[in-house]
């Protein structure tokens, strides 16, 4: 069977300065920029459906 939870990248394009904030605070938080991100994706669906 084939898998039905194939994930996929996005790319996106933001200003050094606002990437490097957004990394050091989810550094200081012990997370993951990409867990972050996908919290925020799917937080926007939830609220957008």
């Amino acid at each position: 069977m084939e898998d039905m939870h194939k994930d996929v990248m996005i790319q996106v394009r933001v200003p050094k300065e606002i990437r490097d904030k957004f990394k050091s605070i989810v550094e200081r938080k012990a997370q993951t920029q990409a867990k972050v991100i996908r919290q925020l994706i799917e937080r926007y669906i939830q609220d957008n459906e």
